[in-house]
């Protein structure tokens, strides 16, 4: 009896166990599930090994995801035996991941290696991150392209995002300003450099762009933006869409109100032909703006 359970106290503690994933990558709704697996090495040993593990990570249940029984936060178990030593388990086997309505961004799963009660578990290979991608957020531009310096008329940019955005998240989204305009030649009114989207009801970012009255005169001149790539806070990262469609349809022409007025100064009105050899003898207009 002494030296069996010796022989089985060998062998659990030769038994490590660890958990890896193959496709890290799922999406909202069942379409696309995230699975990992749970292995035990070496693999032929007569003693099963009942493993437990934890749901964790960025995403709640309840809000997210529901648990499909006997799944739970905790105490979520997988046996492993000389004929099975390794199991893979999909998201769609523990979770049913809810297809919402929020703009939330990237979301993480994290499954964590709990217990053993035959074998131990790997300080390396404990732990597995699956990215759960957002398919909600959709920003589309809409633009009131003409803009004069006569009374600084204004051009604007509106930026709309499609969905509510969920409550703790807010959603930021650079942009550019570019064009022949110089920043000499307008102000901007709004957020500069990067538009917000708080949590809730999404609200229309608007971009002012009123020209500087100058004195200078000069060809009609554009404004162009151009939306970069948005990302959602507490480290969401992206997966949204950005409809900014075609240059034209998000360039503001400002329109220059100066009129030069030329005019002529003849300074030699004389000018008589010479012979050759001789100095020249022209005549000379200044033409001023």
């Amino acid at each position: 009896m002494f030296f069996l359970s010796l022989f089985a106290g060998f062998c659990a503690n030769a038994q490590e166990i660890s958990i890896t994933s193959g496709d890290t990558e799922a999406d909202e709704g069942p379409g696309n599930p995230a699975s990992f697996t749970i292995t035990r090495t070496p693999p032929n040993n007569a003693f099963n090994s009942t493993v437990t593990y934890s749901i964790g990570g960025t995403t709640e249940s309840g809000l997210d995801y529901t648990f499909i029984a006997p799944a739970a936060p905790n105490n979520n178990s997988v046996v492993l035996s000389q004929a099975q030593p390794s199991a893979t388990i999909s998201t769609n086997d523990i979770i049913s991941i809810i297809d919402d309505s929020l703009v939330e961004g990237l979301e993480t799963i994290v499954i964590t290696l709990e217990t053993v009660n035959f074998g131990f578990i790997s300080p390396t290979q404990n732990t597995v991150t699956l990215n759960l991608a957002d398919n909600d957020g959709i920003f589309t531009v809409s633009t009131v392209a003409a803009a004069a310096e006569q009374g600084s008329a204004a051009g604007s940019f509106t930026v709309n995002l499609d969905k509510e955005v969920a409550p703790g998240v807010t959603v930021s989204l650079p942009y550019l300003l570019e064009g022949t305009a110089a920043t000499t030649d307008y102000t901007v009114g709004g957020q500069i450099g990067t538009l917000t989207f708080p949590a809730g009801p999404p609200q229309p970012n608007i971009i002012s762009i009123t020209p500087v009255d100058d004195d200078i005169v000069e060809n009609d001149e554009t404004v162009l933006l151009t939306l970069q790539a948005p990302s959602a806070s507490g480290g969401r990262g992206g997966g949204f869409v950005v409809n900014q469609l075609g240059t034209d349809n998000r360039t503001i022409t400002i329109a220059d109100n100066d009129v030069g007025t030329f005019s002529v100064q003849t300074t030699d009105a004389d000018a008589a032909e010479v012979a050759p050899g001789q100095t020249a003898n022209g005549g000379r207009f200044v033409v001023n703006l």
